[in-house]
């Protein structure tokens, strides 16, 4: 995990050093004794699902902590795991941060859903929680199992305040859009097949360009998996993005989305429209499903800012 900082991050004066935690969570796969990366005609249709919960590559993790606010840093680093994270017992995150850096102000929220590649910054107060308790990392999604856990074992005084403001973000307006362009996700029933996810009904290939884009212009990309029945999280490569809508499916944008992302998750039945500021970095980049088999399997095109 890499952490940026700049000089108004700095002011902040954020929970940092033993209070800054990165949590780089996976869902793992047992092999026994063997670390090799087998799959199987169900992996690639759905992504590879684990049987057990990974933080910073270790099994059955604990945290001690103490009586104050800690700032976790997550990424889903899984293959293809969507996790909802929540605390239990009960406990909300103060969300500060997603992919694309700070919100403007903190916001209160009892789950984080996150798809592979996603990341959440969050503040976690345990002031409240008596000594010798405990309380864990829980995944909504997979029946409550528990990711990790926090052992509250110091009692501490926290002087830790909440800026009021924590940055400044100017909304990209749509009118300011030059083009639309539209990209239908798509999965095939094709038992011992490749090449079964498809953007466009078309695969990766490293010699063709697929989308040609105008620097410093400003477009709208809407994903289509309205008729889909696999999620699929997508990725672009060289910019990051606000998030215009979303149709269908949760029919909202969650508040992991308020800022600018890098990627973002299309369940099935949904629409997301996003809007992308283009720089003036030419040269070829791509954009492709985060579920690591369906990327794998070519849900890979490519696009070139000229």
């Amino acid at each position: 995990m890499v952490l940026i900082r700049d000089e108004i991050e700095n002011q902040l004066n954020l929970p940092a050093k033993e209070r800054e935690i990165p949590l780089i969570i996976q869902h793992k796969r047992s092999l026994g004794a063997s670390l090799d990366y087998v799959v199987n005609h169900h992996d690639i249709q759905q992504g590879m699902i684990g049987d057990y919960n990974c933080v910073n590559g270790m099994h059955k993790v604990f945290l001690p902590v103490g009586t104050v606010t800690y700032r976790l840093r997550i990424l889903n680093g899984a293959n293809a795991r969507v996790y909802d994270l929540a605390l239990s017992p009960s406990l909300s995150f103060g969300l500060i941060g997603n992919d694309g850096g700070l919100l403007e102000t903190s916001q209160l929220v009892d789950t984080l859903t996150l798809a592979p590649g996603e990341r959440a910054d969050v503040l976690v107060n345990f002031s409240q929680q008596k000594i010798n308790t405990s309380v864990e990392l829980i995944d909504k999604n997979n029946k409550g199992q528990r990711i990790m856990q926090f052992q509250v074992r110091k009692e501490l005084d926290d002087d830790f305040v909440l800026p009021e403001s924590l940055s400044t973000i100017e909304k990209i307006k749509p009118e300011t859009a030059i083009k639309t362009r539209k990209f239908k996700l798509s999965s095939k029933h094709m038992m011992g097949m490749r090449n079964i996810h498809r953007i466009n009904d078309k695969t990766y290939d490293a010699k063709r360009v697929d989308e040609t884009v105008k620097s410093n212009t400003v477009e709208i990309w809407e994903f289509d998996n309205s008729n889909g029945f696999i999620d699929h999280p997508m990725h672009l490569h060289g910019v990051q993005f606000q998030m215009l809508e979303r149709k269908g499916g949760r029919n909202r944008l969650l508040t992991t989305e308020l800022r600018y992302k890098d990627t973002f998750l299309v369940k099935k039945r949904e629409k997301v429209s996003i809007i992308i500021p283009f720089g003036g970095n030419k040269g070829k980049y791509v954009f492709h499903c985060h579920n690591l088999e369906h990327e794998n399997d070519g849900m890979m095109l490519q696009y070139e800012i000229t």
